[in-house]
Protein backbone atom coordinates (compact mmCIF):
# COMPACT_ATOMS: atom_id res chain seq x y z
CA UNK A 1 0.00 0.00 0.00
CA UNK A 2 2.67 2.46 0.90
CA UNK A 3 4.83 1.24 -1.98
CA UNK A 4 1.81 2.20 -4.67
CA UNK A 5 2.03 5.45 -2.54
CA UNK A 6 4.70 6.49 -2.85
CA UNK A 7 4.51 5.47 -6.61
CA UNK A 8 1.40 7.89 -7.23
CA UNK A 9 3.36 10.89 -5.49
CA UNK A 10 6.47 10.69 -7.56
CA UNK A 11 4.10 10.45 -10.73
CA UNK A 12 2.02 13.77 -9.62
CA UNK A 13 5.42 15.41 -9.47
CA UNK A 14 6.51 14.80 -12.73
CA UNK A 15 3.58 15.65 -14.06
CA UNK A 16 3.64 19.20 -12.14
CA UNK A 17 7.33 19.15 -13.58
CA UNK A 18 6.09 18.30 -17.02
CA UNK A 19 3.08 20.69 -17.18
CA UNK A 20 5.30 23.40 -15.65
CA UNK A 21 7.44 22.95 -19.04
CA UNK A 22 4.59 22.23 -21.68
CA UNK A 23 3.11 25.60 -20.13
CA UNK A 24 6.49 27.37 -20.75
CA UNK A 25 6.80 26.18 -24.79
CA UNK A 26 2.69 26.73 -24.77
CA UNK A 27 2.88 30.51 -23.82
CA UNK A 28 6.49 31.62 -25.51
CA UNK A 29 5.99 34.01 -28.03
CA UNK A 30 8.83 35.89 -29.58
CA UNK A 31 7.12 39.15 -29.02
CA UNK A 32 3.76 39.96 -27.01
CA UNK A 33 0.44 39.31 -28.10
CA UNK A 34 -1.22 42.20 -29.25
CA UNK A 35 -3.54 42.56 -26.30
CA UNK A 36 -0.50 42.49 -24.42
CA UNK A 37 0.61 45.58 -26.37
CA UNK A 38 -2.54 47.24 -26.37
CA UNK A 39 -2.43 46.78 -22.15
CA UNK A 40 1.17 47.99 -22.35
CA UNK A 41 0.67 50.95 -24.49
CA UNK A 42 -2.82 52.14 -24.82
CA UNK A 43 -2.62 55.46 -26.62
CA UNK A 44 0.04 54.32 -28.93
CA UNK A 45 -2.36 51.01 -29.90
CA UNK A 46 -5.28 53.44 -30.16
CA UNK A 47 -3.21 55.67 -32.79
CA UNK A 48 -2.38 52.38 -34.33
CA UNK A 49 -5.76 50.10 -33.99
CA UNK A 50 -7.98 52.79 -33.97
CA UNK A 51 -6.87 56.25 -35.10
CA UNK A 52 -9.32 59.00 -34.04
CA UNK A 53 -9.02 62.20 -35.96
CA UNK A 54 -9.86 65.93 -33.78
CA UNK A 55 -13.42 66.06 -33.47
CA UNK A 56 -14.71 69.14 -35.06
CA UNK A 57 -18.37 70.50 -34.73
CA UNK A 58 -19.15 72.23 -37.87
CA UNK A 59 -21.65 74.42 -37.65
CA UNK A 60 -20.22 75.59 -34.28
CA UNK A 61 -17.02 76.64 -36.31
CA UNK A 62 -19.25 78.53 -39.07
CA UNK A 63 -20.69 80.51 -36.60
CA UNK A 64 -17.70 81.29 -35.00
CA UNK A 65 -15.76 82.59 -38.17
CA UNK A 66 -18.87 84.40 -38.94
CA UNK A 67 -18.75 86.43 -35.65
CA UNK A 68 -15.27 86.73 -36.15
CA UNK A 69 -15.65 88.73 -39.18
CA UNK A 70 -18.39 90.50 -38.36
CA UNK A 71 -16.28 92.28 -35.83
CA UNK A 72 -12.92 92.49 -36.86
CA UNK A 73 -10.46 93.37 -34.22
CA UNK A 74 -7.11 93.63 -36.23
CA UNK A 75 -5.18 95.53 -34.01
CA UNK A 76 -5.21 92.07 -31.29
CA UNK A 77 -2.97 88.89 -32.38
CA UNK A 78 -5.60 86.31 -31.13
CA UNK A 79 -8.96 87.64 -33.86
CA UNK A 80 -6.20 86.63 -36.51
CA UNK A 81 -5.12 83.17 -34.83
CA UNK A 82 -8.85 82.19 -33.79
CA UNK A 83 -10.36 82.89 -37.29
CA UNK A 84 -7.37 81.14 -38.95
CA UNK A 85 -7.60 78.55 -36.50
CA UNK A 86 -11.19 77.68 -37.08
CA UNK A 87 -10.89 77.68 -40.71
CA UNK A 88 -7.78 75.17 -40.36
CA UNK A 89 -10.35 73.04 -38.41
CA UNK A 90 -12.04 72.88 -41.20
CA UNK A 91 -9.72 72.07 -43.57
CA UNK A 92 -9.73 75.20 -45.40
CA UNK A 93 -6.10 76.36 -45.70
CA UNK A 94 -6.28 78.10 -48.96
CA UNK A 95 -9.06 80.74 -46.99
CA UNK A 96 -7.01 81.16 -43.98
CA UNK A 97 -3.88 81.63 -45.79
CA UNK A 98 -4.10 85.14 -46.50
CA UNK A 99 -5.68 86.06 -43.21
CA UNK A 100 -2.82 84.02 -41.58
CA UNK A 101 -0.01 85.93 -43.76
CA UNK A 102 -1.34 89.22 -42.79
CA UNK A 103 -1.27 88.20 -39.21
CA UNK A 104 2.68 87.30 -39.49
CA UNK A 105 3.38 90.70 -40.51
CA UNK A 106 1.75 92.33 -38.37
CA UNK A 107 2.79 90.44 -35.20
CA UNK A 108 6.33 88.51 -36.26
CA UNK A 109 7.04 87.94 -32.56
CA UNK A 110 4.14 86.25 -32.30
CA UNK A 111 4.28 82.07 -31.79
CA UNK A 112 1.30 81.32 -32.73
CA UNK A 113 0.77 82.87 -35.76
CA UNK A 114 3.89 81.11 -36.83
CA UNK A 115 3.01 78.33 -36.28
CA UNK A 116 -0.84 78.45 -37.14
CA UNK A 117 0.78 79.55 -40.70
CA UNK A 118 2.86 76.74 -40.90
CA UNK A 119 -0.16 74.09 -40.57
CA UNK A 120 -2.01 76.59 -44.03
CA UNK A 121 0.82 76.29 -45.70
CA UNK A 122 1.29 71.98 -44.61
CA UNK A 123 -2.49 71.90 -45.49
CA UNK A 124 -1.70 73.16 -48.74
CA UNK A 125 1.05 70.79 -49.92
CA UNK A 126 3.77 73.43 -49.26
CA UNK A 127 5.95 72.16 -47.22
CA UNK A 128 8.68 74.31 -47.62
CA UNK A 129 6.96 77.17 -46.89
CA UNK A 130 5.52 74.93 -43.93
CA UNK A 131 9.25 74.16 -42.56
CA UNK A 132 10.08 77.72 -42.62
CA UNK A 133 7.09 79.34 -40.70
CA UNK A 134 7.26 75.88 -38.49
CA UNK A 135 11.28 76.79 -37.67
CA UNK A 136 10.34 80.82 -36.98
CA UNK A 137 7.87 79.94 -34.34
CA UNK A 138 10.06 77.16 -32.48
CA UNK A 139 12.74 80.13 -32.45
CA UNK A 140 10.09 82.02 -30.54
CA UNK A 141 9.41 79.21 -28.24
CA UNK A 142 10.78 76.25 -28.27
CA UNK A 143 8.72 74.65 -26.05
CA UNK A 144 5.80 75.06 -28.60
CA UNK A 145 2.65 73.31 -27.96
CA UNK A 146 3.59 71.79 -25.20
CA UNK A 147 6.77 70.81 -26.61
CA UNK A 148 5.81 68.51 -29.21
CA UNK A 149 5.92 71.55 -32.04
CA UNK A 150 9.55 70.09 -33.11
CA UNK A 151 8.33 66.90 -34.25
CA UNK A 152 6.06 69.12 -36.71
CA UNK A 153 9.44 70.54 -37.61
CA UNK A 154 11.14 67.15 -37.87
CA UNK A 155 8.18 65.79 -40.03
CA UNK A 156 8.32 69.10 -42.34
CA UNK A 157 12.07 68.53 -42.81
CA UNK A 158 11.84 64.96 -43.60
CA UNK A 159 9.21 65.69 -46.78
CA UNK A 160 11.18 68.43 -48.32
CA UNK A 161 14.00 65.53 -48.53
CA UNK A 162 14.51 63.88 -51.86
CA UNK A 163 13.38 60.82 -52.90
CA UNK A 164 16.66 58.62 -52.36
CA UNK A 165 16.45 60.20 -48.93
CA UNK A 166 13.16 59.36 -47.49
CA UNK A 167 13.18 55.95 -48.82
CA UNK A 168 16.29 54.81 -46.50
CA UNK A 169 15.11 57.35 -43.42
CA UNK A 170 12.35 57.82 -40.99
CA UNK A 171 11.37 61.37 -40.18
CA UNK A 172 12.67 61.09 -36.27
CA UNK A 173 16.09 60.85 -38.27
CA UNK A 174 17.66 60.04 -34.52
CA UNK A 175 16.14 56.50 -35.42
CA UNK A 176 16.88 55.60 -39.20
CA UNK A 177 20.17 54.00 -39.08
CA UNK A 178 18.95 51.58 -36.09
CA UNK A 179 15.77 51.46 -38.05
CA UNK A 180 17.45 49.97 -41.22
CA UNK A 181 19.26 47.06 -39.60
CA UNK A 182 16.19 46.67 -37.19
CA UNK A 183 18.26 46.53 -34.07
CA UNK A 184 16.55 48.17 -31.43
CA UNK A 185 19.03 46.22 -28.41
CA UNK A 186 15.48 43.79 -27.74
CA UNK A 187 16.79 39.92 -27.09
CA UNK A 188 15.63 39.34 -31.21
CA UNK A 189 18.72 40.78 -32.80
CA UNK A 190 19.90 37.34 -34.07
CA UNK A 191 20.53 37.43 -37.56
CA UNK A 192 22.36 40.63 -38.84
CA UNK A 193 22.02 39.68 -42.45
CA UNK A 194 18.20 39.39 -42.23
CA UNK A 195 18.60 43.05 -39.97
CA UNK A 196 19.99 44.75 -42.82
CA UNK A 197 17.99 43.45 -45.65
CA UNK A 198 15.06 45.33 -43.96
CA UNK A 199 15.74 48.73 -45.52
CA UNK A 200 17.91 47.94 -48.37
CA UNK A 201 20.80 51.32 -49.86
CA UNK A 202 19.14 53.23 -52.12
CA UNK A 203 20.09 53.29 -55.83
CA UNK A 204 19.60 55.54 -58.79
CA UNK A 205 18.08 54.19 -62.00
CA UNK A 206 21.38 52.96 -63.10
CA UNK A 207 22.12 50.94 -60.26
CA UNK A 208 24.85 53.41 -58.20
CA UNK A 209 24.33 54.25 -54.93
CA UNK A 210 23.00 57.80 -54.10
CA UNK A 211 25.04 60.06 -51.39
CA UNK A 212 23.03 60.66 -48.90
CA UNK A 213 21.88 64.27 -47.47
CA UNK A 214 22.92 65.84 -44.90
CA UNK A 215 20.92 65.33 -41.52
CA UNK A 216 17.74 67.68 -40.74
CA UNK A 217 18.48 70.94 -39.38
CA UNK A 218 16.62 70.02 -36.20
CA UNK A 219 18.85 67.85 -35.00
CA UNK A 220 21.49 70.65 -34.32
CA UNK A 221 18.88 71.75 -31.36
CA UNK A 222 17.06 68.69 -30.07
CA UNK A 223 17.77 64.61 -29.69
CA UNK A 224 14.60 63.41 -29.89
CA UNK A 225 15.59 60.01 -29.87
CA UNK A 226 15.29 60.80 -26.23
CA UNK A 227 13.39 63.28 -26.00
CA UNK A 228 10.99 61.98 -22.53
CA UNK A 229 7.69 63.15 -24.96
CA UNK A 230 8.75 61.04 -28.13
CA UNK A 231 5.88 58.98 -27.63
CA UNK A 232 3.48 61.87 -27.85
CA UNK A 233 4.77 63.83 -30.13
CA UNK A 234 4.81 60.67 -32.94
CA UNK A 235 1.38 60.22 -31.95
CA UNK A 236 0.35 63.64 -32.04
CA UNK A 237 1.77 64.09 -36.06
CA UNK A 238 -0.26 60.43 -36.69
CA UNK A 239 -3.13 61.64 -35.49
CA UNK A 240 -3.09 65.06 -37.17
CA UNK A 241 -1.69 63.25 -40.62
CA UNK A 242 -3.41 60.07 -41.11
CA UNK A 243 -2.56 59.67 -44.61
CA UNK A 244 1.01 60.79 -44.61
CA UNK A 245 3.24 57.15 -44.70
CA UNK A 246 5.58 58.47 -43.34
CA UNK A 247 3.61 59.68 -39.68
CA UNK A 248 2.58 56.42 -39.33
CA UNK A 249 5.84 54.25 -40.44
CA UNK A 250 6.57 56.30 -37.64
CA UNK A 251 4.65 55.01 -35.13
CA UNK A 252 5.67 51.49 -35.67
CA UNK A 253 9.18 52.55 -35.16
CA UNK A 254 7.97 53.67 -31.81
CA UNK A 255 6.30 50.68 -31.70
CA UNK A 256 9.59 48.61 -32.11
CA UNK A 257 10.89 51.00 -29.74
CA UNK A 258 9.49 49.40 -27.01
CA UNK A 259 9.75 45.54 -29.10
CA UNK A 260 5.50 45.78 -29.73
CA UNK A 261 6.17 43.88 -33.05
CA UNK A 262 2.39 43.07 -33.29
CA UNK A 263 1.45 46.71 -33.22
CA UNK A 264 4.26 47.77 -35.83
CA UNK A 265 3.17 45.34 -38.40
CA UNK A 266 -0.46 46.67 -37.87
CA UNK A 267 1.12 50.33 -38.56
CA UNK A 268 3.57 48.82 -41.51
CA UNK A 269 1.02 47.42 -43.33
CA UNK A 270 -1.49 50.59 -42.66
CA UNK A 271 1.41 53.12 -44.30
CA UNK A 272 1.75 50.78 -47.28
CA UNK A 273 -1.59 50.59 -48.04
CA UNK A 274 -1.39 54.67 -48.18
CA UNK A 275 0.65 54.29 -50.71
CA UNK A 276 1.71 55.19 -53.32
CA UNK A 277 5.07 56.86 -51.53
CA UNK A 278 7.56 54.28 -50.46
CA UNK A 279 4.75 51.85 -50.73
CA UNK A 280 6.89 49.00 -52.19
CA UNK A 281 9.78 49.91 -49.06
CA UNK A 282 7.32 49.69 -46.64
CA UNK A 283 5.43 47.15 -47.67
CA UNK A 284 8.88 44.96 -47.63
CA UNK A 285 9.73 46.30 -44.59
CA UNK A 286 6.76 44.95 -43.42
CA UNK A 287 6.92 41.75 -44.66
CA UNK A 288 11.01 41.13 -43.78
CA UNK A 289 9.46 41.68 -40.22
CA UNK A 290 7.05 38.61 -40.25
CA UNK A 291 9.65 36.44 -41.36
CA UNK A 292 12.08 38.26 -38.93
CA UNK A 293 9.41 37.10 -35.84
CA UNK A 294 8.84 33.95 -37.00
CA UNK A 295 12.75 33.02 -37.28
CA UNK A 296 13.29 34.79 -33.73
CA UNK A 297 11.40 31.45 -32.21
CA UNK A 298 14.02 29.13 -33.92
CA UNK A 299 17.32 31.33 -32.17
CA UNK A 300 15.53 32.51 -28.72
CA UNK A 301 15.30 30.68 -25.46
CA UNK A 302 13.29 33.00 -23.35
CA UNK A 303 14.29 33.85 -19.71
CA UNK A 304 10.28 31.97 -18.39
CA UNK A 305 11.60 28.95 -19.93
CA UNK A 306 15.13 28.43 -18.73
CA UNK A 307 13.48 29.56 -14.81
CA UNK A 308 10.67 27.01 -15.32
CA UNK A 309 13.26 23.96 -16.73
CA UNK A 310 15.11 25.11 -13.37
CA UNK A 311 12.00 24.89 -11.57
CA UNK A 312 10.89 21.25 -12.75
CA UNK A 313 14.15 19.96 -12.46
CA UNK A 314 14.58 21.13 -8.77
CA UNK A 315 11.13 19.19 -8.24
CA UNK A 316 12.14 15.96 -9.58
CA UNK A 317 15.12 15.54 -7.22
CA UNK A 318 12.96 16.84 -3.91
CA UNK A 319 10.52 14.14 -5.64
CA UNK A 320 13.24 11.21 -5.78
CA UNK A 321 14.75 12.28 -2.58
CA UNK A 322 11.84 11.62 -1.08
CA UNK A 323 11.65 8.42 -2.39
CA UNK A 324 14.62 7.68 -1.54
CA UNK A 325 13.97 8.39 2.50
CA UNK A 326 10.75 6.01 1.81
CA UNK A 327 12.32 3.10 0.61
CA UNK A 328 15.61 3.53 2.79
CA UNK A 329 12.90 3.46 6.07
CA UNK A 330 11.40 0.85 4.55
CA UNK A 331 14.52 -1.31 3.94
CA UNK A 332 15.26 -0.53 7.81
CA UNK A 333 12.06 -1.55 9.14
CA UNK A 334 12.28 -5.29 7.45
CA UNK A 335 15.96 -5.74 9.36
CA UNK A 336 14.53 -4.96 12.48
CA UNK A 337 14.13 -8.01 14.66
CA UNK A 338 10.39 -8.38 16.06
CA UNK A 339 9.92 -7.18 19.43
CA UNK A 340 9.37 -9.94 21.98
CA UNK A 341 6.54 -10.71 22.91
CA UNK A 342 5.57 -9.94 27.14
CA UNK A 343 3.16 -12.54 29.08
Amino acid sequence: MKSELVKRAVAAILVVCLGFEHEAIACIWDADSLEDEKKARPTLAQAILDPKSPTVDPASLEARIEALRAAPRESEVTWFNDLGGALLRLGRPAEALPILEDAVVRFPDEYGVHANLGTAYHLAGRFKDAEREIGRGLQINAEGHDGLEKYHLALLQYLIKSDAYRASHVYVDEFSERYRQFAFGHPLSHDKGLLLSLRPPVTSSSGVQETEEHPPEYRLRWNLAADPKRDDGVIYMATLNPETPAAIEMLAVVALAHADQNLALVALDRAAALGPVNADKLQRTADALRVYVAESVKHEEPPIRRATTVIALVLVALGLGLLTFVLIRRARRRRRPPAETVL
